[in-house]
């Protein structure tokens, strides 16, 4: 059996291949980009038994990678990788099911040889979502469904690294559909940026955001608000007035509020800061997210003016337990430091990778060991019960 490995990280795909070998797989394929899997899958797709692609790679993304293998009708078995636990499944599945393609694992990252072992032997992840459309729904409904309310913010606490106080919330869009439950942004975020439905939910965030602000500061809870906009949002002339007026509208501060633009969405369309100086001058925040995995030029993080590098959790998760890991965690830091912005640690989820963070110099950390993403209403609760990670 042909085994097709993908992954754009070069250090996790030699990993990744060595292990598979140590299973006793020989005829291993290893892909250090979408296309390149893609064309190795396209060149004899009959002899392919197994796909490992990870979801989440700069250029053609996993999902991509699936669509173009249901396109060449590729009939062997499929897992998928993602450092992104509570994305992972969903997407896997959503996209399984409209492609009808044979998804065997959804396996989050750091792999481990009793996973990858599991994978070689499964059968089929059963699909339990009804074929109805809505995991990839039309422009129209979508719209229908920002009009109706149905759009909510969930909020994940960010901890001060060295005070361990709960200094911010990092909001995230879901979509509380009516049949299908809540949705994760990847069923519908797509479909807003092929649409032009971007601007639209971005004030759609941005008045929830300020909203639930009001209500927190209201009962004495004065908390930073990270909120993650698309590139396309900021090369909008109407997008600064949006957020100043939502703001205002809600007596919320605008230096309270930091704008998140991932790494992986960098360079289309090309960002100048025509439009967001004036929200700079206003005092907005940005911060680069995501940092390591995508687009954004090196050169040029010296030219725009960032407040903060948000390391993304591949980087984080298993840190303590990986001198390579370790040796990018620590550079993202000393240069954020070194360029005068704050470093935050994306996907904290055990003790062991916060004790790391926490004696890193890392100045905030934001994951699952301190918090799962919460309901606004249930911050206060979850504030006043906080006594530090573990």
């Amino acid at each position: 059996m042909k085994l097709v490995l993908v992954d754009h990280n070069a250090l996790a795909l030699t990993q990744l291949t060595a292990q598979f070998r140590s299973l006793g797989c020989q005829n291993v394929v290893s892909c250090g980009s979408g296309l390149e899997a893609v064309q190795a899958v396209g060149r004899d797709p009959e002899r392919v038994g197994l796909v490992v692609c990870d979801l989440e790679m700069p250029g053609m993304d996993g999902a991509e990678v699936l669509r173009h293998l249901a396109g060449v009708g590729f009939k062997g078995r499929i897992a998928v990788t993602s450092a992104e636990d509570d994305r992972l499944r969903q997407r896997a599945l959503a996209l399984a099911q409209a492609h009808r393609l044979n998804l065997v694992a959804a396996l989050r990252k750091p792999l481990s040889l009793d996973m990858l072992s599991a994978a070689l032997r499964a059968g089929p992840i059963p699909n339990r979502r009804a074929p109805d459309g809505s995991v990839h729904p039309s422009p129209e409904q979508l719209w229908s469904a920002m009009q109706r309310g149905e759009l909510l913010n969930v909020y994940q606490p960010v901890i001060g690294v060295q005070s361990g106080r709960l200094v911010g919330v990092e909001a995230l869009v879901r979509w509380q559909h009516p049949t299908e439950g809540l949705l994760l942004p990847e069923a519908f975020l797509g479909v807003a940026e092929a649409h032009g439905l971007i601007d639209a939910l971005a004030s759609v965030v941005v008045r929830n955001a300020c909203e639930q602000s009001a209500r927190w500061r209201s009962a004495g809870l004065d908390l930073s608000m990270a909120l993650n906009v698309s590139v396309n949002n900021l090369v909008d002339p109407y997008f600064p007035d949006m957020v100043e007026d939502t703001a205002h509208a809600h007596q919320v501060p605008l230096a309270s509020i930091t704008l998140e633009l991932t790494d992986s969405g960098w360079g289309s369309p090309p960002l100048t800061w025509e439009f967001p100086t004036r929200l700079r001058q206003s005092q907005v925040r940005f911060a680069l997210d995501n940092f390591g995995t995508g687009q954004f030029p090196l050169a040029q993080l010296r030219d725009y003016p960032f407040d903060e590098l948000k390391i993304d959790g591949c980087f984080v998760q298993g840190v303590s337990r990986s001198a390579g890991l370790r040796a990018v965690f620590e550079a993202g830091c000393e240069m954020a430091h070194h360029i005068g912005m704050g470093a935050v640690a994306t996907g904290v989820e055990d003790a062991l990778d916060w004790e790391f963070v926490r004696r890193s110099g890392c100045d905030r950390a934001q994951g699952y060991f301190i918090s799962r993403p919460l309901p606004g209403d249930a911050v206060p609760a979850w504030a006043a019960s906080w006594d530090g990670p573990g």
